[in-house]
């Protein structure tokens, strides 16, 4: 899992197949303790399975102030430089909202 910023100064963590669902839960609850949302971006089954388990994960933590959450999905393209050249890739987007 890592954190990254794209040009909107859009905070996203990078979710992969082998990310621990513990540890991406953890992080969720934590960016949403101080912000009202976070979003997660995966690219592939995989990496999207361990996101959607990490959110359910996440919202029983946050259960803990009374709070709920909620997702809203998207897809955007991203750019990885490649030696072959720029290689593009859709990722799905789940932007996680607090619900106080």
């Amino acid at each position: 899992m890592a954190t990254e910023k794209n040009e909107t100064k859009e905070k996203h963590l990078r979710v992969r197949s082998a990310s621990d669902v513990h540890a991406v839960a953890g992080a969720i609850a934590n960016e949403l303790y101080e912000e009202k949302e976070v979003r997660l971006r995966s690219i592939g089954a995989g990496a999207l399975n361990q996101a959607v388990k990490a959110v359910v994960l996440a919202r029983s933590f946050v259960a803990t102030r009374g709070w709920d959450i909620k997702l809203q999905p998207a897809m955007e393209t991203v750019i990885f430089d490649d030696p072959g050249g720029p290689q593009e890739r859709s990722a799905i987007v789940l932007k996680v909202i607090v619900e106080k």
